[in-house]
């Protein structure tokens, strides 16, 4: 199949990201570019009718490269988190009912988007009742309202600064992988780089830590094709996986264009 890049600028666009694209691939802007026999890999582009695009793409002859399955699966914190397991990503409730009162901290967010940016208020819940409380913040902002609210355990994480609201700046990184290999790797927080003495690189103990979440998904058999896998450093010196998107849908994070489309259009093209 040919691959395509189905691009459309982010809300914030950064020309070198599509001129790293077209250099590689072709790039349309319109789904009515897209040929019969295409492997379409969408950026910033499949929403918010996913299900549509792909049944159009099918009429047309041409698949998208995450089915509506594994776009579902990676959306879905509670499909995953439990796969991957405490030890590897924070546990995970949706019910209130279900929260623990014993001292547990906890990260609160909304299926797909999080208000990082109001961290003591709108995100971060030092107890089981502010927790409650921050999900009613978030519930009554319209951006959630159609989005399932996900409660997550806090685990403190290596801080290297702090932010407006005090939302901590950590040590994580962001990973594109494209069937379980890595493409390339960036630092998450790249736009706060320059408060800080040294930007870090991805370590080995991150790279484990990818490994280890494509092992177990692969496993279970629900390996998404084009995926992104957030790992960060715990204050123990671990790495716990943050999150995990649709790599069509997620910002580069310190992630060097160039080097991500190379390396995509090079795994490509050895399946071919």
């Amino acid at each position: 199949m040919r691959p395509v890049i189905l691009f459309r600028p982010p809300d914030h666009p950064d020309s070198s990201e599509e001129e790293a694209a077209a250099a590689c691939f072709p790039l349309v802007r319109d789904r009515a570019a897209v040929a019969p026999g295409d492997l379409v890999i969408g950026r910033y582009s499949v929403l918010p009718f996913y299900g549509a695009l792909v049944a159009e793409l099918a009429r047309r002859g041409a698949v998208l490269v995450n089915s509506v399955e594994e776009h579902a699966f990676i959306g879905d914190v509670m499909a995953w988190a439990p796969l991957l397991g405490a030890e590897l990503t924070p546990r995970t409730w949706e019910r209130v009912e279900e929260l623990p009162d014993d001292g547990t901290a906890f990260v609160v967010k909304g299926q797909t988007n999080s208000r990082k940016d109001r961290w003591n208020s709108h995100m971060f819940a030092p107890t089981r009742g502010e927790a409650i409380a921050v999900a009613a913040r978030l519930r009554e902002d319209a951006l959630f309202r159609a989005q399932r609210i996900y409660f997550r355990a806090y685990e403190p994480l290596r801080r290297l600064a702090t932010a407006e609201n005090g939302l901590p700046i950590a040590d994580e990184h962001r990973f594109f992988l494209l069937d379980g290999r890595v493409l390339s790797a960036g630092y998450y927080w790249s736009n706060h780089a320059n408060e800080l003495p040294v930007v870090p690189a991805p370590r080995d103990v991150h790279a484990r830590a990818v490994e280890a979440a494509v092992a177990r998904l692969r496993a279970a058999g629900v390996l998404p094709r084009f995926l992104v896998v957030d790992v960060a450093t715990r204050e123990d010196g671990s790495a716990m996986v943050v999150e995990l998107n649709d790599a069509q849908m997620s910002g580069l994070a310190g992630n060097a264009p160039g080097v991500l489309y190379r390396n995509l259009r090079d795994a490509l093209a050895s399946q071919s």
